[in-house]
């Protein structure tokens, strides 16, 4: 990598540490360097990105032809995806805007007046996810993160990451200590650690013993009642050691656990998995605690959970029945059941040309609103369909990604003029919020992605809006004019409002769906 002209003092060793990072060089003391010229200065996080995109994208071309569109975006997406496995600090910094911390004796709620979100140089750890979070007062998280101190979480669940990019997930009820960024005290409550190899010796320590994790996924609980100690190992290899000499006491390995029962150790087969929180359901929760709520949204007219009915397992209902009931549940054609945004949600996989989910909505209007979240797998076709009437009428309606990504939508015999593009595409391969909005009232039709504008265009105002029998995933292809047009990915959640969201009101739709708090654009 060639180093440009320096104009920053920090800019030459920069470069250098970017360059050997990219080989797979760093020496854990040059990676503590590294993190530390990165931490608090825009300057060098800018810098960074550009260094490992420049060159990542610099390989990628070489390896197959691309449009200058393509590289731009793919050079943009693997610089981002090269700082978020490389330093997990300045993606927490970068990507947080809606992390919501803990209020005494409040729900969490996200912090006021910071534009910007930070990591101070004394926080130990930040929120990842939560679910109805409620610390006791007087010590809480605060806006700048987890420092060192006792923290009691008297409802809900929460997920953790510190600075050496070790998880800890917490249920309530729980009082734990973060001693420092490889020590935390756990008094009583149920917690899972995932430690990466940047964090090997990551401990819990209780009132029996340490539980020294040697790169591994464990889980640990302590009985509030009881005091009871219960170790399950998922992975790996757990070093249970005495909490005053730090000998060793024994070696737990995955798949075994174990016990203090009176504080006397012993093996044990009564220790159950689903006794320790799963990051991954936590976003699973706050969305159920959302979901009835979202249905006295005004104007929502349908919202399909992608919820599998085991009894129906071909029906995909409409959640929404207030109201003139203008959505009729759909009817699922060749797409499977498969996984969702979180473990345990559920979503439709459509990968065959005749895969889709067919639905009714009924009536004209003035103004709609169709998001979904969408996993794209693959853009085989030069349009690929999301959300399309069948057929080609005045007021139907069509929201496609082209097969650069960039989204698309056309309402039959109402386009107009002044099409506009922004930089947003949908990516590839992770989860993304695709909103299409179209009002005859202001003349526009604009779709968004991830919360951004993406495209837009005007719609002529004597024009109709009337959809009648869709599909979600495909097309229904009519007469001579038959090019194939199926989606290739999973669709999580439909919902559709008669009347235009504000771009507020979507991005806000967006956050109570995200697939995690430091969910962010890609």
């Amino acid at each position: 990598m060639n180093a440009p002209t320096v104009s920053h003092p920090d800019e030459e060793r920069l470069s250098q540490l970017v360059e050997r990072q990219l080989r797979g060089e760093l020496s854990a003391e040059e990676k503590m360097e590294l993190a530390e010229l990165l931490d608090g200065s825009e300057w060098a996080q800018r810098r960074f990105v550009e260094l490992a995109g420049f060159e990542t994208a610099l390989t990628e071309a070489h390896r197959e032809p691309t449009d200058a569109f393509s590289f731009e975006h793919h050079k943009r997406r693997q610089a981002v995806a090269i700082a978020r496995r490389s330093v997990p600090w300045l993606v927490a910094a970068a990507c947080i805007a809606f992390v919501l911390w803990p209020r005494p004796g409040s729900d969490v709620a996200p912090p006021s007046g910071a534009d910007k979100p930070h990591r101070p140089s004394n926080a130990l750890a930040m929120v990842v996810n939560q679910v109805d979070a409620q610390f006791a007062t007087p010590r809480a998280a605060s806006d700048d993160g987890f420092t060192r101190g006792t923290y009691e979480l008297r409802s809900g669940t929460i997920h953790l990451r510190f600075n050496n990019s070790a998880d800890l997930v917490v249920e309530s009820p729980a009082r734990f200590e973060l001693v420092d960024p490889l020590h935390t005290r756990l008094e009583y409550g149920s917690v899972r650690a995932i430690v990466p190899p940047t964090a090997k010796g990551f401990t819990v320590e209780t009132r029996s013993a340490k539980f020294e994790d040697v790169g591994t996924e464990f889980g640990l609980r302590v009985d509030r009642d009881t005091d009871m100690e219960s170790l399950l190992v998922f992975d790996g290899q757990v070093n249970v050691r005495s909490p005053k000499s730090n000998d060793l006491i024994r070696s737990v390995q995955g798949g075994q656990a174990f016990e203090y029962r009176d504080g006397k150790p012993s093996e044990s087969e009564t220790v159950r998995p689903e006794a320790f929180p799963m990051p991954d359901g936590i976003g699973f929760r706050r969305w159920l605690s959302e979901r009835d709520k979202r249905l006295s949204d005004p104007g929502l007219i349908a919202m399909f959970s992608f919820e599998r009915d085991k009894d129906q397992p071909t029906l995909l209902r409409n959640l929404q029945t207030s109201g003139s009931h203008t959505v009729s549940d759909a009817t699922i054609h060749g797409a499977r059941w498969g996984s969702g945004r979180w473990h345990g949600k559920d979503a439709l996989l459509f990968d065959g040309p005749e895969d889709y989910a067919e639905l009714n909505v009924d009536g004209d209007y003035q103004e709609l609103t169709i998001a979904a979240w969408v996993m794209v797998n693959r853009l085989d076709n030069p349009l690929n369909a999301v959300f399309d009437s069948n057929g080609w009428d005045s007021g139907d309606l069509h929201v496609q990604i082209q097969r650069r990504g960039a989204p698309y939508t056309d309402l039959f015999d109402a386009r107009d003029r002044d099409q506009q593009h922004w930089k947003p595409v949908v990516p590839m391969s992770e989860w993304a919020h695709l909103v299409a909005t179209f009002s005859l009232v202001t003349g526009k039709t604009v779709v968004y992605v991830n919360g951004e504008r993406a495209y837009a265009c005007s719609l002529k105002k004597d024009s109709r809006i009337r959809p009648g029998v869709c599909r979600i995933g495909n097309w229904l292809a009519i007469g001579q004019y038959a090019p194939v047009r199926s989606f290739n990915g999973r669709i999580d959640e439909v919902a559709i409002w008669d009347r235009a969201l504000s771009e507020a009101e979507i991005q806000a739709e967006m956050r109570r769906g995200q697939p995690t708090l430091l969910w962010a654009n890609p």
